[in-house]
């Protein structure tokens, strides 16, 4: 037995020719439970007679209620499923077996329809001799030779005239979103998705450009004099490098350029160049602004500054601005990107292309 699935694009038609090449002389149709196969009544005995021709035993499985009602008095078992189909009998088989009578000169009339008739009758009819073929195809020939010429004669005679219309040439555009995902394996028509894959390459490379922005550099410490007041009955010897600064506002250090000799008298004084520790214009200070001693001395002496320090100054020079970096970033971006595709289209395959857009460093 033969099992042949049809689906819901079959009709009459495409089952006959299923039916021609069937290799069991048991076949079992097997109809879909949406549709509309074999619903009425005349396809049913079309597919009577095919089988009747190709000698085939043909059962049908459907639930259809018209389908099975209609088929069973045309000798088409019915069954409600694949496998009761399979293990039935055969005396089922035998009960819905139809006599299969041969066509024949001597047939009952009464046995054969409107279709068998005309067939029977062309049959009999005696066929014709060369001769009745050949002046058919003489007055054939003759007919539409007649009539080309008759075409011919007419176009010559009637005015012509040759029109040539341009089309109007639009184009139309049509923007549509598609998704590249690297987890699909084949394209996804309904979420409009195609398969992709990710591609990284390593690259290097170095740049630079012109800064365009200034800065002040410290250059030059300020100077000046200090005097030394002694506050003990002990002589001093104050070495160079003493450091004095001052106590208001941001603290500003001076150190002593020279070893001085402050005598054991309170009250004494001792003058001695200072520099400040630190270059710049922060240097410059006002007088009596330096005023504390540091380290083990200050318990010793006093300092004053009588007059301004001065000389503390600075220069200007070159700067990197935001700016600049940012042409600098641009500048190597460029030139990355440009090299990075160029090396991800060696690893490219006869179907894929690089989406230009998603290309990131």
């Amino acid at each position: 037995m033969q099992l042949i699935y049809l689906d819901s694009e079959d009709d009459i038609v495409s089952i006959q020719d299923r039916l021609q090449w069937a290799g069991e002389e048991r076949v079992l149709l097997v109809l879909p439970s949406e549709g509309n196969h074999l619903t009425e009544k005349l396809d049913l005995m079309r597919l009577r007679r095919r089988a009747d021709e190709l000698s085939l035993e043909i059962g049908l499985v459907t639930v259809h209620g018209r389908v099975r009602w209609q088929a069973r008095p045309l000798g088409f078992p019915v069954f409600n499923t694949v496998h009761q189909g399979q293990n039935s009998t055969e005396r089922l088989w035998r009960k819905y077996r139809r006599k299969r009578y041969l066509v024949t000169r001597n047939t009952p009339r009464r046995l054969m329809d409107m279709f068998d008739k005309r067939e029977a009758s062309r049959r009999l009819e005696p066929r014709p001799g060369w001769q009745q073929w050949l002046w058919r195809y003489v007055g054939i020939m003759a007919f539409f030779l007649t009539c080309a010429i008759s075409i011919i004669a007419f176009l010559y005679a009637i005015p012509t005239a040759t029109v040539q219309i341009q089309p109007l040439v639009e184009p139309i555009r049509a923007t549509k979103q598609i998704v590249a995902d690297p987890l699909l394996e084949s394209v996804n028509f309904s979420g409009v998705s195609v398969p992709a894959r990710t591609l990284v390459v390593t690259e290097e490379w170095q740049a630079t450009v012109d800064t365009t922005g200034t800065i002040e550099v410290p250059d030059a410490p300020a100077r000046g004099t200090v005097i030394f007041i002694n506050t003990v009955e002990q002589g001093l010897t104050i070495p160079a490098g003493t450091r004095v600064s001052t106590s208001a506002g941001q603290n500003i250090v001076f150190q002593t350029l020279r070893d001085v000799e402050m005598a054991d008298t309170v009250g004494a004084t001792a003058e001695v160049d200072v520099v400040a520790v630190q270059p710049g214009p922060q240097g410059n200070v006002e007088p009596d602004l330096i005023n504390r001693v540091e380290g083990s001395l200050a318990l010793q002496l006093e300092v004053r500054n009588v007059e301004p320090t001065t000389g503390g100054g600075v220069r200007v020079s070159q700067a990197v601005t935001q700016d600049d970096r940012d042409r600098l970033r641009a500048q190597v971006l460029q030139y990355l990107q440009a090299l990075a595709y160029g090396n991800m289209e060696l690893q490219l395959t006869e179907a894929e292309f690089l989406a230009n857009d998603s290309l990131r460093v």
